[in-house]
């Protein structure tokens, strides 16, 4: 038995002959003894939670969840604690509680000792470098980082830890320590280094390795302006992205330290806003977003903040809070506007003005989208005029100025296919489709909405199917093609049912009941009773909800309750200057004579392009 050997020099001269036997316990892996000498390594891992529990019943009576994980289930450290349970309340924790009373040679202490000690005075620095980070994990890239040697340079330490048990494997290329491992670096770094600068030096790479990364693999989104060296570059996306998923723990953890400034917290944070959005991590976004944003309060830094407000607009919306999430649009284009940042003011009017449209303020959404359209022009941003430009055809579809929405929707899509943009240019046609639905150019829409719906199919884009399936159901109820337009709101239902999204939800429920009005009245009040409630966020969708039920209700011979609904309509269409549906509503109310004046009197609200 030999115990506790040191390295392969104090063991081989010791290896009996042949036919005899050897046990040897170490923390080195004892390399050439297992290569050269028929010496079989058998790694010995922590102990499961079970055999953990095990050994301190059988030595104390009693298992202590909290214990174990101190102990992070080294059967050493689990001896130790043992020792100490009867005379410590709470259980020991610290590595000098566990040694308490014990020899030193048999101590926890000693026994990291002795690996470190083995170290070369460079592989020591960097593991006490380690008890500086708060990382969860590490690769060579970010060990170097923080203490300024190349990766090249960090492997054959790293080597050295691996063979001490020091450190241990946690993924391909990606290391980490045990926990009191751990804790006896951070003392090892705080005597030795305690001005070294590590968590610095880490923390800026780390906010410009994020940037270079996000820009690279999420391209779409505007950033905060990059450092005047973004560190190494990273040479595709996919490998941007993959740098993303490795080190995300370790991002939010700058992100959450306090020892981390303020200019790095925010810059990470802006750096995964396109990472959440793709890997749709809200939580996340909103908590980190929260903590950037009293960074940058704190400094007093209007673009920062501009990012910030916009961040947390987006995440008021998912939740559903939409006069937060006003606010805060509101609060990110005063902050670029404060910083000068024309292509983050524009972004910001954009965002403001399709909130506003979403609760029914299309004028205030035009004017924010003529102005977002001045200054993408000013920049130079193509595709900012060519998305607000569709955006305000849409404006000014909801306010029923369709020949204004056909226009302005038509130039985008040239646009789009000028530069060559297959999604812009579904879009567009999806959009204008619905335009030629409501203004009776049956034939027109079918056209525009057969190829949006071709393009999104072979893209494999089920949001954008959805959406023109929906919109197609009703050219063809205008066709008088009832079958057709049921299967496909049924299938626009189904498929929205799966992303789970409600606005399409509610949308196919209105298709499919305005297929079936006529022969099945019930089934369709049905149906539109249920997108009422899924459209409650949307003025406009629940205003045409709202007449669909009034529709509905008349098919019944509900004369009362249809004139109720009817003028709930009209008060949301007139309140938002919905003109069109206004018009719908005083029809299906009984009111015909003032409908046409209204329908007679819609005109454009916004100028021409």
């Amino acid at each position: 038995m030999l115990d506790n050997a040191a390295d392969d020099e104090q063991v081989l001269p010791l290896l009996p002959p042949d036919p005899c036997q050897a046990l040897i316990t170490s923390r080195n892996r004892l390399d050439t003894a297992v290569a050269l000498h028929g010496v079989r390594r058998l790694p010995v891992q922590v102990m499961t939670r079970e055999e953990a529990r095990e050994l301190l019943l059988a030595v104390t009576g009693e298992a202590p969840e909290e214990l174990i994980e101190r102990c992070d289930r080294l059967p050493l450290a689990l001896r130790l604690a043992a020792a100490q349970l009867e005379l410590s309340e709470p259980p020991p924790a610290s590595i000098d509680a566990l040694d308490a009373g014990i020899a030193p040679f048999h101590t926890l202490r000693s026994t990291f000792d002795a690996s470190y000690d083995r170290l070369a005075p460079e592989a020591r620095m960097l593991f006490r470098t380690l008890g500086g980070l708060p990382c969860a994990d590490f690769s060579r890239d970010n060990l170097a980082a923080a203490t300024g040697l190349s990766p090249a340079e960090t492997g054959p330490h790293l080597r050295a830890m691996l063979a001490g048990h020091l450190i241990v494997a946690a993924g391909r290329h990606r290391f980490t320590l045990h926990d009191l491992v751990k804790r006896y670096a951070a003392e090892r770094h705080a005597e030795e280094d305690p001005d070294s600068g590590v968590y610095d030096r880490l923390a800026d790479w780390y906010q410009r390795r994020a940037r270079s990364a996000a820009a690279l693999a999420i391209p779409q989104f505007l950033y905060l302006p990059a450092p005047d060296d973004p560190g190494d570059a990273f040479t595709s996306e996919e490998q941007a992205l993959a740098w993303l998923e490795a080190e995300y723990a370790n991002l939010l953890t700058f992100v959450e330290n306090d020892r981390s400034a303020g200019r790095v917290r925010w810059m990470i944070v802006d750096a995964l806003r396109g990472y959440w959005h793709l890997r749709l991590q809200f939580a996340d976004r909103a908590r980190l977003s929260e903590i950037g944003l009293a960074a940058a309060r704190a400094a007093g830094d209007d673009r920062a903040l501009a990012m910030l407000y916009s961040s947390l607009s987006e995440d008021a919306r998912l939740r559903g809070d939409h006069r937060t999430a006003l606010e805060r649009a509101g609060a990110a284009l005063e902050h670029a506007r404060a910083s000068r940042w024309s292509p983050y003011e524009a972004a910001a009017l954009g965002t403001l003005g399709t909130l506003l449209l979403t609760h029914g303020r299309a004028r205030s959404a035009a004017d924010c989208y003529l102005q977002a359209i001045d200054v993408h022009r000013r920049v130079g941003s193509l595709r900012g005029v060519i998305s607000n430009t569709g955006n305000l055809g849409l404006a000014n579809f909801c306010l029923g100025a369709f020949g204004h929405a056909a226009q302005q929707l038509g130039e985008a899509l040239r646009l789009e296919r000028e530069r060559n943009s297959t999604v812009g240019e579904a879009m567009a046609l999806g959009n204008l489709g619905e335009v030629s639905l409501h203004r009776g150019e049956l034939v027109t829409a079918l056209e525009q909405l057969v190829r949006a719906w071709r393009i999104w199919e072979e893209m494999g884009n089920i949001h954008g199917v959805v959406a023109v399936l929906s919109v197609m159901s009703g050219v063809h109820t205008g066709l008088g093609r009832s079958g057709t337009a049921r299967a496909l709101a049924a299938r626009a239902h189904d498929l929205a049912v799966v992303l789970n999204d409600n606005r399409m939800v509610a949308d196919a429920d209105n298709a499919l009941a305005a297929a079936l009005r006529r022969d099945s009245p019930e089934a369709a009040l049905r149906l539109h009773q249920r997108a009422l409630f899924l459209s409650r966020d949307n003025r406009h969708a629940w205003t045409r909800t709202q007449i669909g039920i009034a529709e509905s209700l008349l098919l019944l011979g509900e004369r009362g309750p249809a004139r109720s609904h009817a003028e709930w309509a009209l008060a949301e269409a007139r309140s938002a200057g919905y003109r069109y549906l206004e018009g719908q509503a005083l029809l299906t109310a009984g009111r015909p004579d003032t409908a046409a004046r209204v329908l007679h009197g819609t005109a454009p609200v916004v100028r021409r392009l």
